[in-house]
């Protein structure tokens, strides 16, 4: 084969060379014929004798290879089939070759055929087949001229031999049908530069459809075919060699995949229009496609690309870009419905919509996505991003999703597991929704939120896991259902205030936390197992006050530390009574397991304002989770600090001063000004702030937004020593965060609180 092709290569470079010396000597012999121009007819005969056509005074061509001439091919006039027995090339500038039969036309084995730099154009009488059982070269900017493209002639051969297709790059060959069929033999298409880039060879207006089978082999030696409808590449996958680029422009209506049995290597979709590809064959989806390269799909239209039931494989990149256009009513998007998709590059999407619509730009409703590289969503301009019940899987790589103007990211009941970093961030016109989702990341969590952005994180569940150290640096604006942190080694460190609904430990021996003196603010319970020596807790932990919603709510836990000895563990705490309310809470050595909840082995109260307590409790299990939970809804919020415990076995520190457990402490003047953490928080649209001062002295109490602007006065003038609480309603103002600053004599003091509405 590799024969075959160089000399048809070394065929066509001599061809040249005569055709620029013959061009130049009947230049200086024809010069007042080529004046008028010469328009010849082909009349019986092969198409390449130049016996076989006249003009309309009965002169035949000088040569094929003359500028400013035209031949015309029509319909025969005995039915004479319309064919070349050898060798035929045509040239010249201004030379056009028009086609105004629809009859094949057919060049017989071993040779070549050339159009060099001329017009082929087609009339409405146009439509035949080219029946190529030699070669052909295309070449100088070869024009194509039609007004329909069911008049441009098809490719079709069936027969086996060997066949090349030559493109020095500057034009292809047009065909409306590519349609080839061999058990032996070979198809090339070929460069005639090949140190240059790949370079489009031939390209077809609607279906491209081979079928290769036992010693046949179809290759597209690195370079790109154009294909503008179905494709359906059949037979033996070794009878195949793609290794260029496929590019499919879809501009009107369905395209289908109908079968694809050959590893592709780069595959270009574009869409415009109400194009719709789609990976089925008729009304039947189960496709299994391979793309040894990379994959880019680039859509602007009414239309849907649809993967539906699709295992798809790209070893390379894919990039996915789509834009709805304005009043589709959101029928146009990417289709990934029940596929099974795998990506050994990178994954990167980006939407958009015209207008907002309601409606996602792409579905992945129960689809497996798996990630080698790494993930890049950006959700522009109306568009629409909703996991919908998929599962995403980023193996290695780091995740980044970027929401701008009026977005919308939901993470829909789906689950995305990024073994690297993941960074989410949102400008204020955009929503975050991450209602019933669970996202699982082993690298580093960053949230970067603009105030006034829309976020549901409702019956959401965040979990960190694997050996890598991590940081949890959250926006205040978030507030998670459920914070789960399942490290067998590495190190977690908390960046910020965190509000929860639940927050779940489970460190190995090799793991650690370190809350960095942050708040943990509970809406529910925390439950902490390992010995305390894993971590670093120099914050506070708010237990806030339970809802009956949150009091139906069970939960199990594994175990798996084993203490060393017999010996009772211990945990000591200090508590306090936050806001007016009476508390009531739970301590847990265990979680329950299944439905029945376990027994507390202690239980706390405080009944009066700003009581304080400490605690010191025994208990036997070798291997806790130590959980904090409220006792009832309405009890009230509370403040546990200067935690420490010890399992079973473990060494402790025995010098510590003997503690009271649940004692109550009476209320005195306070020694300095000090501003507690609203309550309710987050709050709707009510909530109170308490503060202390020592004496009797001018106070200001005002609320700011987070652009730093004052949103109201809620204290101006003198108070007396002691407590003090305010109430304010919000209302009239939006979700987000916001600031409350106290100024009593020369200390200032300030918070922040959540208003979600």
């Amino acid at each position: 084969m590799t024969n075959r092709i160089c000399s048809t290569a070394r065929l066509f470079i001599k061809q040249s060379v005569l055709r620029v010396f013959t061009a130049g000597l009947l230049s200086l012999c024809t010069l007042p014929l080529l004046a008028y121009g010469s328009e010849f007819t082909w009349v019986s005969g092969p198409l390449n004798h130049l016996e076989s056509w006249q003009d309309s005074e009965g002169h035949t061509p000088d040569s094929f290879e003359m500028d400013s001439q035209v031949f015309t091919i029509s319909d025969p006039q005995n039915e004479e089939a319309i064919e070349a027995d050898n060798d035929w090339m045509l040239s010249g500038a201004d030379t056009r070759l028009i086609i105004d039969t629809d009859e094949d036309l057919v060049f017989a084995e071993e040779t070549v055929f050339t159009l060099d730099g001329i017009t082929v154009e087609f009339t409405e009488n146009a439509g035949g087949d080219l029946v190529l059982k030699g070669d052909m070269a295309i070449v100088n900017g070869v024009e194509w001229v039609y007004d329909d493209a069911g008049d441009v002639w098809s490719f079709d051969y069936r027969d086996d031999g060997d066949q090349a297709l030559m493109s020095d790059g500057t034009s292809y060959l047009l065909v409306y049908n590519f349609r080839s069929q061999k058990d032996d033999g070979s198809f090339d298409l070929i460069s005639l530069h090949p140190e240059e880039e790949e370079v489009t060879v031939l390209r077809t207006l609607n279906n491209f459809r081979t079928r290769y089978r036992e010693d046949a082999l179809f290759s597209d030696r690195g370079n790109r075919i154009i294909i503008g409808d179905d494709v359906r590449i059949i037979g033996e996958h070794d009878s195949y060699l793609f290794t260029g680029t496929i590019e499919h422009r879809v501009f009107d209506g369905n395209s289908d995949y109908e079968e694809v049995e050959a590893d592709l290597n780069n595959l270009i979709i574009v869409a415009r229009n109400d194009g719709n590809p789609r990976f089925r064959n008729n009304e039947e989806y189960t496709q299994n496609i391979v793309i040894k390269g990379d994959f880019t799909v680039d859509m602007y239209t009414e239309g849907d690309i649809e993967f539906n039931d699709v295992r798809l494989e790209v070893r390379g990149d894919v990039r996915m870009s789509h834009t709805r256009p304005a009043g589709t009513d959101g029928d146009s998007e990417i289709d990934l419905d029940e596929s099974e998709f795998i990506v050994g590059g990178d994954f990167t999407l980006v939407l958009s919509k015209k207008e907002a619509d309601g409606d996602e730009n792409i579905d992945v409703d129960d689809a497996h996505i798996t990630i080698g590289g790494n993930l890049y969503v950006y959700v522009e301009q109306n568009g629409e991003f909703d996991l919908d019940d998929a599962l995403i899987r980023v193996v290695e790589g780091h995740a980044v999703f970027e929401a701008s103007e009026n977005a919308i990211i939901d993470f829909d009941n789906g689950m995305l597991i990024v073994n690297g970093d993941l960074s989410i961030s949102a400008d204020h016109s955009s929503e975050i929704d991450f209602d019933d989702s669970h996202i699982h990341v082993s690298g580093d969590f960053s949230v970067h939120f603009e105030p006034g952005i829309t976020i549901d994180a409702d019956e959401f569940t965040l979990r960190y896991y694997g050996p890598n150290d991590q940081n949890i640096d959250l926006s205040s604006l978030m507030v998670l259902h459920n914070l789960e942190i399942y490290k067998p080694e590495g190190h977690v460190a908390l960046k910020n205030n965190i509000i929860a609904s639940s927050i779940l430990f489970q460190l190995g021996e090799d793991a650690s936390f370190d809350d960095e003196g942050n708040t943990m603010q509970i809406l529910d319970l925390i439950a902490m197992e390992g010995s305390q020596s894993l971590y670093s807790l120099s914050g506070t932990i708010v237990l806030a006050e339970r809802t009956e919603e949150e009091a139906e709510k069970s939960i199990s836990f594994n175990n798996n530390l084993v203490a060393s000895e017999d010996e009772d563990g211990v945990i000591r705490f200090d508590y306090k009574q936050l806001g007016m309310n009476a508390v009531s809470f739970h301590l847990f050595s265990e979680l329950p397991m299944g439905e029945t909840p376990a027994e507390p082995i202690a239980t706390f109260n405080l009944d009066e304002r700003n009581a304080e307590a400490s605690a010191e409790v025994f208990f036997e299990n070798d291997s806790p989770t130590l959980t904090f939970r409220q006792n009832t809804s309405g009890s009230g919020p509370v403040e546990i600090s200067n935690l420490v415990w010890y399992l079973p076995g473990e060494e402790r520190d025995d010098d510590d001063d003997e503690v009271t457990t649940d004692s109550q402490v009476d209320p005195e003047l306070p020694t300095e000004a000090s501003l507690n953490q609203n309550y309710p928080n987050p709050f709707n649209p009510t909530t109170v702030i308490s503060f202390e001062i020592p004496q009797t002295q001018q106070v200001t109490l005002e609320v700011y937004d987070v652009n730093g602007r004052l949103v109201e006065t809620l204290v101006n003038e003198q108070r007396s020593p002691g407590s003090h609480q305010v109430s304010w309603d919000a209302g009239h103002l939006s979700s987000g965060l916001y600031l409350y600053k106290l100024q009593a004599g020369s200390t200032m003091l300030t918070r922040t609180m959540m208003l979600v509405k």
